[in-house]
């Protein structure tokens, strides 16, 4: 089952790859099952359509109106519910002892995938994956023998960990992806050994991609095991707390200047998991981190079935995980793993020069609704885990913040507002400790204002006295 979302820049690649499926076709034994959704903008072949349609692949077809099975309309591959719609119909319509299901188009690692570019390029984010995921599968009872992006930088432990329970592999690159694996190469050998093992065909995939691909040596490709995906969960956690040490901050900032990286719309996105424990083990001299590593890189053994890598990448083993070298998209702290691992706080505590930030401040609390010109007041507090006093950022309207003093950790912070046209607003604030380290914005406090109720004096009077009538409000 392929997802195809060309519904972008990547139309050209979508057909190309496309055809390389049908240069095979389905057989007796397998099914080859698209979904491809097009873009107006960027190829105009096989009848120039931009909707969504579905194809039961057979040998030398192309991708044209009378080809499809059906034609869905404008369809926005960003959605969930597409995705879910779409693997159902598949599931029923094609029933298979092994079903491996595939997401191509772009992709962004835990941030999400498919991104569909007639719906203001909304995409699948990592949240979005695993509540697909559990639809698809019946909450993991029906799992999926595989789980493939054709996409950038997709094979993370922060993906996987979203879909462990929906899925027994995955098949991912833990770089950006140059051209869309090899499937004419790989569906030949499928259909000529229909009941080769999964592990095998995972193999097929990887060594098509990185090998027959002209840009092979710029690529990364693995197939991993889900089934071990929390024990390596688990290992990567107690890491992360032995690592919070500020006796050992050069030797981490050390490690993460030579660990292999992978880039992703130029910026520093991803490392290799395996190749930071080793190094780390390398270069700090403590007994519980030197095992603590040790323990994370026999995990990964035990998780990746087989990997292959470009020259580019030498250091790679197989999967990746987030580690920014500067700035954090606090984006990350919604993820599945990032609230069930300490990972998550090792980062910030990191990018802070070994400093944890304040907490997360409370919801501010004030009046919900009020009068244009009128000032209201808001209280809000927080902590800080080293007792740092703490100065407040309140973000009362767009583009409009405002700072508060220091207060001690723990102090009831309060500041009034006042707003000079009509709407609904919502407050947050953050806090920010006496050496820099931000906290995550406090969820929001609605609030609106309304137009004037009165317009003068007389009225406001007997408006605050609850004895006009209601008809007089506007």
């Amino acid at each position: 089952m392929v997802y195809l979302d060309g519904d972008n820049d990547l139309e050209n690649e979508a057909i190309n790859n496309f055809l390389l499926m049908s240069e095979v076709g389905s057989t007796y034994d397998v099914n080859i099952i698209v979904q491809f959704d097009r873009n107006p903008s960027f190829n105009n072949d096989y009848d120039d359509w931009n909707s969504t349609k579905r194809y039961y692949i057979n040998k030398g077809m192309i991708p044209d109106n009378s080809n499809a099975l059906m034609d869905l309309g404008e369809l926005n591959m960003g959605d969930p519910q597409t995705l879910i719609d779409f693997s159902n119909w598949a599931i029923q319509n094609y029933p298979a002892r092994k079903y491996f299901l595939i997401l191509w188009d772009h992709g962004s690692g835990w941030d999400g995938v498919c991104y569909d570019g007639t719906s203001n390029d909304d995409y699948l984010d990592i949240n979005e994956l695993g509540v697909s995921f559990k639809e698809i599968t019946n909450n993991g009872v029906n799992k999926l023998e595989v789980i493939g992006f054709d996409a950038c930088v997709m094979q993370m432990l922060e993906v996987s960990y979203e879909l462990r329970n929906y899925g027994n592999f995955m098949l991912a690159s833990e770089a950006l992806q140059l051209g869309g694996w090899i499937y004419n190469s790989t569906f030949s050998s499928l259909t000529k050994n229909p009941r080769m093992s999964t592990i095998n065909l995972g193999i097929e995939f990887i060594n098509d991609f990185i090998v027959e691909n002209i840009c092979g040596y710029l690529n990364t490709l693995s197939l991993i095991n889900l089934e071990h995906i929390d024990n390596l969960k688990n290992s990567v956690n107690n890491l992360a707390e032995k690592l919070v040490n500020e006796d050992y901050i050069e030797e981490i900032i050390l490690t993460n200047e030579i660990v292999e990286e992978y880039q992703y719309l130029e910026y520093r996105f991803s490392i290799d998991l395996y190749d930071f424990a080793s190094l780390l083990k390398n270069y700090i001299e403590n007994t519980e981190i030197k095992n603590s590593a040790q323990i994370v890189m026999n995990e990964i053994e035990r998780v990746v079935e087989y990997e292959k890598h470009g020259s580019d990448y030498l250091n790679s083993y197989g999967i990746s995980i987030y580690l920014p070298i500067d700035e954090y998209n606090y984006d990350y702290s919604e993820s599945s793993f990032a609230k069930d691992n300490f990972w998550n706080e090792f980062i910030i505590w990191y990018l802070n020069d070994g400093n944890f930030p304040p907490n997360k401040p409370n919801t501010p609390v004030g009046p919900t609704k009020g009068e244009i010109g009128k000032e209201y007041t808001y209280k809000t507090l927080t902590t800080d885990p080293e007792g740092d006093r703490i100065f407040y950022s309140w973000r009362w309207k767009e583009l409009t913040y405002k700072s508060t003093d220091y207060y001690d950790s723990g102090d009831v912070c309060s500041i009034s507002f006042r707003w000079d046209e009509e709407g609904t607003y919502e407050i947050t604030v953050s806090a920010i400790d006496e050496r820099g380290a931000q906290s995550l914005s406090s969820d929001p406090l609605s609030v609106t204002m309304p137009k004037s109720i009165v317009k003068n004096k007389l009225f406001q009077r007997i408006y605050e006295n609850f004895l006009f009538l209601p008809f007089l409000l506007i």
